[in-house]
């Protein structure tokens, strides 16, 4: 693989970020339009120091948010007690459809971009709502 290969496809990792990065080598190599196995695409990114490693994790909210997101409720009770008062008032959530497992995601990186949000993967813990 020429040097220039090699830098299409850290530009690839770069630009298209978490999609690209969950990639295998070999379904990388296709994207990318190269001409090899997925393991050559491997090793000569382990010369630029890209390795497969486990996701970090990102839960659904921190603590402090889950605090100014009560607080807030509580003042909005306050000043909208009836309940016609909400009746003009849209709520949305967060909707994650997905197919197949949904457990940790190994992705493409190198040293010093564990905590790049293309590293990232969201994950929901709500085993406190009970």
């Amino acid at each position: 693989m020429s040097a220039k290969d090699l830098l299409n496809v850290e530009k690839y990792l770069q630009e298209e970020g978490w999609d690209a990065r969950v990639l295998t080598w070999d379904s990388l190599a296709e994207e990318c339009g190269l001409d090899c196995a997925g393991s050559t695409l491997r090793d000569c990114m382990g010369s630029m120091h890209y390795h497969k490693c486990i996701a970090c994790t990102k839960g659904w909210v921190s603590s402090s948010t889950a605090k100014d997101r009560k607080e807030w409720a509580i003042v909005m009770k306050e000043r909208y007690p009836k309940p016609e008062d909400w009746y003009r008032v849209r709520f949305s959530d967060e909707v994650h459809w997905g197919v197949g497992p949904q457990g940790k995601m190994r992705i493409i990186r190198k040293p010093g971009e564990r905590y790049c949000t293309d590293c990232i993967q969201e994950q929901l813990d709500r085993s406190d709502e009970k």
